[in-house]
């Protein structure tokens, strides 16, 4: 069970207080920080935070397209370090990332099928590019697989594969197993000696 976590909004205040553009954007981004930190106690995993995957969970949300709002702008100072906001647009995203937090707070639990949702929708996207890298592999093993069948030069490899995979096989690791067992034994067998000898001393001994 994950533990609820104590809102401090003091540093987004701090930020706010120094009345420049600079404070206004870290005031901004410190209160995206908090917003991630509190979803995050509710169960929603670090790497299913989009704006996309919220969607889940937006009957939460008593102002959502303020907070969608909110989160266009905070994407936009990571993208354009130096945008310009004012007092006024910055105390409005802020208040509505302090409503979406509250409300965060104040819900009891984020059910497993939204969670469930926003985790699979995270992994096809991130398997999108994998699947087409997955594809490409594929048929290009195939097409190696045809120009080997089809060519005299192919046929010839293909043999010459096939002759070194029954080698490792059938007589490699044949001769290697062969060789380990000897091993085995021979140190079984000295391991055997030396603690019989042992034996016997302290026989003598007592």
């Amino acid at each position: 069970m994950r533990k609820e976590i104590t809102i401090d909004w003091q540093p987004v205040e701090k930020l706010l207080a120094e009345n420049t553009n600079a404070g206004n954007l870290l005031a901004i981004l410190e209160a995206e920080k908090i917003f991630q930190e509190v979803l995050h106690s509710k169960g929603v995993s670090r790497r299913s935070k989009s704006q996309e995957n919220l969607n889940f969970i937006k009957d939460i949300f008593s102002n959502y397209q303020g907070l969608q709002d909110a989160r266009l702008v905070m994407q936009k100072i990571l993208e354009v370090p130096s945008l310009k906001i004012d007092e006024e647009k910055t105390k409005e995203i802020l208040t509505n990332y302090y409503q979406a937090v509250t409300d965060l707070q104040e819900a009891e639990k984020i059910s497993f099928y939204s969670r469930f949702s926003m985790e699979w929708k995270k992994w096809l996207k991130d398997w999108k590019k994998k699947l087409y890298i997955i594809l490409g592999v594929i048929m290009a093993f195939f097409l190696v697989v045809l120009l080997l069948d089809r060519t005299s030069w192919g046929q010839n490899f293909t043999q010459l594969v096939v002759a070194i995979a029954e080698f490792i096989y059938f007589k490699l690791l044949i001769i290697v197993g062969i060789v380990i067992g000897v091993i085995i034994i021979i140190f079984g067998t000295i391991y055997y000696w030396e603690s019989k000898q042992k034996k016997e001393k302290r026989q003598i001994q007592t």
